[in-house]
């Protein structure tokens, strides 16, 4: 998770570049180091996917969604500087933001519950 969002925080640098060029040399690169981000975060929580308790298992599955959703909204942005695209990409990170916030809360607490069975 920590690469994804490390890729997904570099907006702010690319918003604040001085030029349309650097601008979009930036998003380019954001582009395509999300892709193996994605991958990484995939394979960190396939287990959980196929393994967990359901309602684990399905936000693991809506994470990973909205995560690849982003993918194509961070291309968009490239060579574009309308504010409905970059409105678009900020409204799907908040999403994908807020279900990484709900996966962490529901697997803590299956965890939590786990541990005090045994």
């Amino acid at each position: 998770m920590h690469a994804f969002n490390v890729v997904t925080w570099q907006i702010l640098e690319a918003e604040a570049a001085h030029d349309r060029e650097s601008r979009d040399r930036l998003l380019t690169r954001m582009y395509e180091d999300i892709g193996p981000a994605i991958g990484d975060m995939n394979r960190a929580n396939h287990e959980v996917r196929l393994d967990g308790p359901a309602e684990v298992s399905a936000e693991a599955k809506r994470v990973r969604q909205l995560a690849r959703r982003l993918q194509p909204l961070l291309k968009a942005l490239v060579g574009d500087d309308s504010p409905e695209r970059r409105h678009d990409y900020d409204d799907a990170y908040r999403e994908f933001r807020d279900a990484y916030v709900t996966f962490i809360g529901l697997a803590r607490e299956a965890l939590e519950i786990k541990g005090e069975e045994t």
